[in-house]
C-alpha cells in the first residue's frame, strides 16, 4: 500500500514539473475552485465585504436541563444574518482564475480594491486584480504567481535592421 502511494505522489510530482499547464487545469485549478468557494463567506467576513440582512428564523427559547423544566419552546423572529456577495462562476486562466462577483447595494469596486491585498493573502495568491466591468458587478483576477519573474531576454541580434522581442518563457516549461 505505501509502495502505490509512494507511486501515485511522485507520478503527480512529475506531472506537475513536467507539464505544470495540464496539471493546473485538471488537479490544481479544481483544487483551489474548491478551496475559494468553501472559504468565501469567512474571507468577505474579515475583509468586511458582508451585508446584515433581517431574515425570519426559527429559534429556541430555552434548552430543557433536566426533568424539572418544561420542554423548550420555539418562536419564529427575525433575526441579523451576515451574507456574502454572491460569487459567480470561476474560470480558470493560465496564470490563476478570474470571477464575477455581484455588489450588494451601496457597495462600490473601491472596497474590493482597498480588500484585494487580504483576499489574496486568505487564498494564498500573489495578487488579486478588481476589474470594474458594468454596474453592479466586479471580476477579481486571482493570480497563483508572478508572471515577470521568469521573463528571459533574447540575446542581440547580429545586425541593428531587426528588432527581437523578450520572450515568455518560464523556467518550469523551457
Amino acid at each position: 500500500m505505501l509502495g502505490v502511494l509512494a507511486a501515485a505522489a511522485a507520478g503527480l510530482w512529475a506531472w506537475r514539473r513536467f507539464h505544470p499547464v495540464s496539471f493546473w487545469y485538471c488537479i490544481g485549478f479544481p483544487a483551489r475552485a474548491v478551496l475559494v468557494y468553501l472559504t468565501w463567506h469567512h474571507v468577505a467576513s474579515g475583509c468586511k465585504l458582508t451585508r446584515n440582512r433581517r431574515r425570519f428564523r426559527l429559534t429556541f427559547d430555552a434548552v430543557p436541563l433536566g426533568r424539572k423544566h418544561g420542554p423548550a419552546e420555539a418562536a419564529v423572529r427575525r433575526v441579523d444574518v451576515e451574507r456574502a456577495p454572491r460569487l459567480g462562476i470561476l474560470r480558470p486562466t493560465r496564470l490563476g482564475w478570474r470571477m464575477r462577483l455581484r455588489l450588494h447595494d451601496g457597495q462600490v469596486p473601491a472596497d474590493y480594491e482597498k480588500a484585494a491585498e487580504g483576499i489574496a493573502h486568505a487564498w494564498r495568491v500573489h495578487s488579486v486584480r478588481v476589474v470594474d466591468v458594468r454596474p453592479g458587478f466586479v471580476t477579481l483576477w486571482a493570480t497563483m504567481r508572478d508572471p515577470l519573474v521568469d521573463v528571459v531576454a533574447e540575446p542581440k541580434p547580429a545586425s541593428f535592421s531587426r528588432f527581437v522581442p523578450a520572450s515568455w518563457r518560464t523556467a518550469e516549461t523551457g
